[in-house]
């Protein structure tokens, strides 16, 4: 591992003098950022009360009037100054009046004796694709290290034009210098399995990668012959046009392309020390890219510079599938580019944090000026809300798997135990939702670039809306489940869902999972090949026959198999015709067994066997069974006081195993709220252990989680009740409790993965929550 670097935050006192104490690479880390720019250049200044003014007479003036390359950057300024001012500026000679002075300044030109006069040159140590930009009322001079220096130039100018001007057609003065800490800074799109974008769709990415500095498209796909026939991959012309676009951009083509003829052919292999991919993350998890976990894990690999010994290179654009499209990920994609671009180093891991905060903040305020050309559209705020909800109560639900998944199937043959507080998510979940969708509909009415990029995200949290509909439609069925009759098919209840009722509710998540459809292959067509697209409409016309087909069998409900005191039982027949007859003995039930009249309780343990039978027969049409245990719960303990929070010890060292917390002193002891782990002092090699006592509000059964990406236990009164192995699992363990306080202990330790240790519980009356610091105490 290479040694990290400590980055200083140099105030440019002037220009002259910025230029000429830059003697080596630039390595200031500019935190406030002056301009909404991105990425953040290297070193910026306000130069106070001077401003150039663009006028009908404005002038380009290029070094050299016949490079290509240099034109071609020229290009998009021209069009960019006319689209935000109306003015359409030319190339011409240097004049009396103000111009925008373009070029490398090593050959003798107007640009060259402006540079002389104004004692600007380049930094010595300025690297390839570095550049110099000063704004004054006389002139803007742009000075590049390279083409490629001139081409990210013109990106800075046009993002000061686009979201920075101050008075009508007037810029603020300003001495920018700026060069990129990673030679290649870009991402990784694999076609080789799912989606095969469209080679305009892809020209189209090319120009927005390079509109904020990324220089690397790393392509995985397949060389075909005939695209008509087999629009699976790319024929060879498809991929060398492709090749030549980039270049004109300053975007480099790189991957490994398959051919069934001449197998993998690697283009530009490239130094991965020098190559960061930055990607969109949890695409494969989550309905919508994890935005919060994308974004920290690149800011994390850029403090260890890069090396892939210190952590791996996340490098998946979106998942193989296709779900998740591609306008979901530039605000994290862009991110990578800052990070990429200039990053942040510090010996110091706390003050390495506060500065990456600040430039996370100052990113998030300016992405909506300078991606979407207008800085009230308020995209990043609901795009962060989207990525919250990950933190809603039983997220699991906003899975891909879970989002496909059968929501009105029942477990027959078994007990089936509802959520008391379901319909309070559902309806949580669907105001949070509403309040995205109308957000982003307002950033797309505002925004003036990159609109269409924000489809994606409206789609996504239409799918949320979706999710939470569906949860309460099922919140209601479950009320229904509970109430006190015999065959709800035919029996109104008071204050849960009628048959009818939830008919025309099924009749709505149709609606809305055909409409999903339909946006979803719309979005699809605008990027990909149709290849692949019919597997993924598959799923929605699955998920649209499942929802049609309504909900039958024969189920006990009850809220748990364990009880303690007593238990009330319902028995519900969903869609059939019939009379239920039980037996809480374990014997087979006949016509002469107990006839369901209603909700019954249990006082002791029992086996419960249930049959539908239809007038004039013996044998049941079906049957459901499921065992109840009646359990001592656990004596409260009596401490000698009761203070709020939790005891802990934090270790430090090469920890093996629990028993090392034995043998070893702390490296530190306190008090914490609850089983969060911000004590920590580092992300390696490291071990907590908390302990004290937690609430029982009342006797019950109650169901302990634990989710953790190291090693972790849980022990209630000294016995071992969760034991998680880690890798970012889910392990629960159930225990009878008394109402009172209860011994808890909680260990972790650290694995590889990015530190994480959850406690959730639930118990009689409630559904899983968070254990809260409000019930623990020491």
């Amino acid at each position: 591992m290479g040694t990290i670097k400590t980055i200083l935050m140099i105030p440019l006192a002037g220009w002259a003098m910025a230029l000429s104490g830059l003697s080596g690479p630039a390595t200031a880390v500019s935190i406030d950022n002056h301009f909404r720019l991105i990425p953040t250049p290297i070193k910026q200044e306000m130069i106070e009360e001077s401003a150039f003014k663009f006028t009908a007479e404005t002038v380009i003036v290029l070094d050299d009037p016949n490079d290509e390359e240099d034109r071609f950057a020229v290009g998009q300024l021209i069009e960019e100054v006319q689209k935000e001012t109306g003015l359409k500026l030319q190339i011409g000679p240097v004049s009396e009046k103000p111009a925008i002075l373009i070029g490398r300044g090593v050959r003798e030109s107007d640009l060259r004796q402006v540079l002389i006069k104004r004692n600007i040159t380049l930094p010595k140590g300025l690297r390839r694709q570095g550049y110099i930009l000063s704004v004054r009322t006389e002139n803007i001079v742009l000075m590049g290290r390279d083409a490629a220096g001139i081409f990210y130039g013109v990106q800075t100018l046009r993002q000061l034009v686009r979201s920075n001007l101050t008075e009508p057609n007037e810029l603020g003065g300003c001495d920018i210098i700026d060069e990129p800490h990673f030679e290649y800074r870009g991402w990784q799109d694999d076609a080789t399995g799912g989606p095969v974008p469209t080679p305009d769709f892809l020209r189209q990415q090319i120009r927005t990668l390079s509109e904020y500095k990324l220089n690397l498209f790393k392509l995985k796909a397949r060389i075909i012959t005939d695209p008509e026939f087999s629009p699976s991959g790319y024929t060879t012309e498809q991929i060398q046009e492709l090749v030549e676009y980039g270049r004109q951009y300053h975007v480099e083509m790189a991957g490994d392309f398959i051919s069934d003829e001449y197998g993998v052919q690697t283009v530009m292999p490239l130094d991965v020390s020098s190559l960061v991919l930055c990607p969109g993350d949890g695409c494969r998890e989550g309905i919508w890219p994890d935005y919060r976990k994308a974004m920290v894990r690149i800011a994390s690999y850029m403090q260890q510079d890069g090396e892939q010994e210190a952590a791996e290179p996340p490098v998946s654009m979106r998942d193989k599938e296709g779900e998740n499209l591609l306008g979901n990920n530039w605000l994290v994609l862009l991110w990578g580019g800052e990070c990429a671009w200039n990053p942040i180093f510090s010996e110091e891991d706390e003050q390495a944090n506060e500065l990456l905060n600040q430039r996370l903040q100052g990113f998030r305020d300016h992405f909506d000026a300078v991606f979407h050309g207008a800085a009230e559209a308020g995209a990043v705020q609901a795009l962060w809300q989207l990525s919250d909800l990950r933190d809603y109560p039983d997220s699991g639900n906003l899975s891909q798997t879970a989002f496909w998944q059968n929501y009105f199937s029942f477990p027959f043959g078994s007990v089936y135990l509802p959520d008391p507080q379901l319909y309070q998510k559902g309806q949580l979940l669907s105001r949070a939702a509403e309040e995205i969708v109308e957000r982003l509909m307002t950033a797309k009415s505002k925004a003036r670039y990159h609109r269409d990029n924000l489809d994606e995200a409206l789609l996504a949290a239409r799918r949320v809306q979706f999710v939470a509909q569906r949860i309460i439609t099922r919140a209601a069925l479950d009320r229904r489940l509970q109430a006190d009759n015999r065959n709800i098919r035919f029996r109104t209840i008071t204050g849960v869902i009628h048959p009818d009722a939830f008919s025309k509710s099924l009749e709505v998540l149709v609606q809305q999972a055909e409409d999903l459809k339909g946006e979803y292959e719309q979005l699809w067509r605008r990027e990909n090949h149709l290849w692949h697209l019919d597997k993924n409409l598959a799923k929605y016309d699955r998920m649209i026959e499942q929802l049609q087909i309504k909900p039958s069998g024969l189920l006990i409900v009850a809220a748990d198999r364990q009880f303690v005191g007593e238990m009330v039982v319902s028995l519900a027949a969903l869609a059939e015709r019939g009379t239920i007859y039980f037996t809480i003995n374990g014997s087979d039930p006949t016509p002469e067994s107990i006839p369901y009249r209603g909700s019954f309780r249990l006082t002791n343990t029992a086996m419960i066997k249930a049959g539908l039978f239809r007038t004039g027969q013996d044998r049941p049409q079906m049957t459901v069974k499921a065992s109840f245990a009646k359990v001592i719960p656990r004596e409260p303990d009596k401490p000698l006081s009761r203070l709020r929070g939790l005891n802990y010890e934090y270790y430090e060292g090469a920890l093996t195993d629990f028993a090392d917390f034995n043998t070893l002193e702390p490296v530190e002891s306190g008090i914490a709220g609850d089983f969060d782990l911000q004590m920590r002092r580092g992300e390696e090699k490291f071990g907590l252990k908390f302990y004290g006592f937690i609430r029982a509000p009342f006797d019950g059964v109650f169901t302990f989680y634990t989710r953790s990406t190291g090693h972790s236990q849980l022990f209630i009164g000294g016995r071992l009740l969760v034991n998680s192995a880690g890798a970012d699992e889910e392990a629960q363990g159930q225990i009878a409790l008394s109402k009172g306080l209860h011994e808890i202990t909680a260990m972790y330790l650290q694995g590889t993965a990015e530190p994480k240790f959850q406690v959730s519980y639930k118990g009689p009356g409630f559904s899983r929550q968070p254990v809260r610091a409000e019930i623990l105490y020491r």
